[in-house]
């Protein structure tokens, strides 16, 4: 009998060391797992947070650093520097927009009106997983800015079929094999996006 459980010893040692059984959890003396409550309940988090393993965190807290932009534009401010005041707040107004609709903060890079071109847009497309192809109608509906740009999209010649890209009235514009020859257009859109 003795010589039994020995054996029986021996073989459980042998087969934990053979097949690296982990240790039981129990064993290894973990604290309490820690319950976070800040936000069960659905835009619990302030502006810029998002709620991630029942916690607000801010991968982009963005919405938490931006200030209300104030420019002193006089008559000896040139047009460089207004059209760059201008580009910079329309910049800063899509990345919050971005944040809003919680664009993941991989694809932060590509949300800005400087960033919304033919090249950036097809690298999003090169590398989706670095970036979900569904983000490209987070970041058009943001370059929009809330603004109707269809008229001035159909003076630029954008194909009636691409349209839809140039009004934030669908705010889920479905981004798929159909809209690719859209892209070639990006930049007379963004011509009408920036010209409000």
């Amino acid at each position: 009998m003795n010589i039994i459980f020995i054996l029986s010893i021996f073989c459980i040692l042998i087969f934990g060391l053979v097949f690296a059984c982990p240790p039981s959890l129990s064993s290894l003396n973990l604290p309490p797992p820690v319950i976070h409550t800040e936000c069960l309940t659905r835009n619990s988090c302030q502006r810029g947070y998002i709620c991630r393993l029942n916690r607000c965190v801010g991968g982009r807290a963005f919405g938490s650093r931006t200030r209300q932009l104030q420019y002193d534009v006089s008559e000896q401010t040139s047009h460089e520097e207004f059209q760059f005041i201008q580009v910079s707040e329309r910049s800063l107004k899509m990345n919050q927009c971005c944040s809003d609709k919680l664009l993941p903060e991989r694809c932060m890079d590509f949300c800005s009106m400087t960033n919304y071109n033919e090249s950036s847009v097809f690298r999003l497309l090169s590398e989706p997983y670095r970036c979900p192809i569904s983000s490209l109608e987070i970041i058009n509906y943001c370059a929009l800015q809330n603004f109707d740009h269809r008229e001035c999209c159909q003076m630029k010649m954008v194909p009636e079929s691409c349209l839809n890209l140039c009004s934030p009235s669908d705010e889920k514009t479905h981004f798929d094999v159909s809209k690719l020859h859209c892209l070639h257009y990006i930049t007379a859109m963004k011509s009408c996006f920036e010209s409000q």
